[in-house]
């Protein structure tokens, strides 16, 4: 005798799966409804787990269409609701594995030895793996993908051996699906949104720089030489194609950060830096920041333009970097990051192989006494004889470079790369991890 319940999650199991692999905010009123019959129907059948799990999934789900649905004060229909469609980032790994591994363990005790489950061990496992899942898809990791291929895989065996064969043809289905929405999301995050787990130029190796005709045969081999002075530009350079996001610092005065101020095709700012720029005489695209610091008249005036992000997981800095990535930018010039309060000063600086790492952005800050940018890998770069440079070790085991007066090594403290000085036109830096170099304006 068929089991209605059954049937009915089934039907809407499958409408959940479908909207969810094309990433619509649909899908949380079905994952309101669906748990909620769930709970009835996994209890019936001794699955006390599944039941409570169900409970789970139902307050998750208000979670994640509250999280799916808001709209950022003053962001256009165009600029999208929500997280973006990321990859989960590096530092969220070891928290993840070890909140699983506490939930199973937890899950598991409860199970048996106070419910009668006949499977408490698969049972605790896909409960745990499932809280993380759901977790990921509020936050749009496409890993989240890869949790529900194994808890879907899984849960068919328990199906099957629950005699619940809707249910178990239904996350049989849920598994492929599972491994076509994985690469569905993966394209949506696309090239021109790489928030990547790791550097987003490849693993283990350097930005990818823009080849030119030249190159030296020295110690480890041959690099083509970058821009002088600048990682991989945009086709037409860097303020074509890329944009400029400005900081609430001091407004650069600098010819050459000025210089990249008037050629961007796209100027982002953070919240109060607007008042900077419109002072200046020039026009923002987009404002970003918490609204903390934003002129009640500027915030009127450009409220169409407007994204206010109240959270204070990430500084407006960052914020911005995230709302030009999804914009489709990967080249980014930070102007006026720098001035002012130290502490943000160092802050804002030291973010830089933070988007390099985590983001996949090269990025460039320019001051107005030089030039920071950061590097994964081996690196080789132009500058000019007696341009003093700093190499600040980030995580590299292995550091070493040619072309500057004194040897690089892994240094164990910031200050002990500073004071360098260039001795050739070019110099090469050979390492395994993430460094920050700053070069001096005079040859920039």
């Amino acid at each position: 005798m068929f089991d209605w319940l059954d049937i009915t999650t089934t039907i809407l199991g499958l409408l959940y799966i479908l909207l969810e692999y094309r990433a619509s905010v649909m899908l949380w009123f079905v994952g309101i409804l669906m748990p909620a019959l769930d709970i009835v129907l996994y209890w019936q059948h001794g699955l006390y787990g599944d039941s409570m799990l169900a409970v789970y999934y139902l307050l998750a789900a208000f979670y994640g269409f509250i999280a799916w649905t808001k709209t950022q004060t003053g962001q256009s229909q165009s600029q999208g609701r929500g997280p973006t469609i990321t990859k989960m980032p590096r530092r969220l790994y070891l928290p993840t594995v070890l909140f699983f591994l506490t939930a199973w363990g937890a899950t598991y005790l409860l199970l048996a030895n106070f419910t009668n489950s006949t499977v408490p061990v698969l049972d605790a496992f896909t409960n745990a793996l499932s809280i993380v899942g759901m977790w990921a898809l509020a936050r749009k990791f496409i890993e989240q993908w890869l949790f529900w291929i194994v808890v879907d895989a899984v849960c068919t065996y328990l199906y099957i051996i629950k005699d619940l064969p809707f249910k178990a043809g239904l996350y049989g289905l849920y598994v492929v699906i599972a491994i076509a929405g994985y690469y569905k999301w993966k394209k949506m995050a696309g090239p021109s949104n790489p928030l990547k787990g790791d550097s987003g130029f490849g693993s283990g190796s350097e930005p990818k720089v823009q080849g030119q005709s030249q190159s030296l045969s020295q110690g480890q081999g041959q690099l083509p030489l970058q821009e002088v002075g600048g990682l991989t530009p945009p086709s037409g350079g860097w303020g074509a194609g890329n944009c400029v996001i400005l900081a609430n610092g001091s407004f650069p005065k600098s010819k050459r950060a000025l210089e990249a101020l008037d050629a961007a095709d796209y100027i982002c700012c953070c919240d109060g830096a607007v008042g900077k720029l419109v002072a200046a005489g020039r026009e923002p695209h987009a404002i970003v920041g918490d609204g903390d610091s934003i002129p009640s008249h500027l915030r009127e005036r450009y409220a169409k333009i407007f994204t206010q992000i109240k959270e204070q997981e990430y500084n407006d800095l960052t914020k911005a970097t995230r709302h030009c990535i999804a914009k489709g930018f990967t080249h980014i010039t930070y102007l006026g990051a720098t001035g002012l309060r130290e502490d943000h000063t160092v802050g804002n600086i030291f973010l830089l192989p933070f988007y390099l790492t985590e983001f996949g952005v090269s990025a460039r800050m320019i001051t107005d006494e030089g030039i920071f940018r950061a590097y994964k890998g081996d690196s080789r770069f132009g500058t000019s004889v007696g341009q003093q440079i700093s190499v600040f070790n980030i995580s590299c085991q292995r550091l070493a470079g040619s072309g500057l007066r004194y040897p690089l090594s892994p240094f164990a403290q910031l200050w002990q790369g500073t004071l360098n000085e260039a001795t050739e036109p070019v110099v090469e830096i050979h390492a395994d991890g993430v460094y920050l170099v700053y070069q001096e304006n005079a040859s920039n």
